[in-house]
């Protein structure tokens, strides 16, 4: 995941955390962390079945 792209993710959280409690400080806290943990665990879960399905490809031979 690039900068940008993480720097997107942590924005669209605390803008649905904002959304969900907009009078609540520590509720809209646990809301944004809960929301980012969630969205980087889907980022691994994508990632790791990447790798995966990479690591499960035929390995071609190589030319020495």
């Amino acid at each position: 995941m690039s900068a940008p792209d993480l720097l997107l993710m942590i924005r669209h959280c605390a803008a649905g955390a904002l959304q969900r409690e907009p009078l609540d400080i520590e509720a809209r806290a646990h809301a944004f962390i809960a929301a980012l943990s969630g969205s980087l665990e889907q980022h691994d879960a994508i990632a790791a079945e990447m790798v995966f399905s990479i690591l499960q490809q035929p390995v071609k031979d190589v030319p020495k």
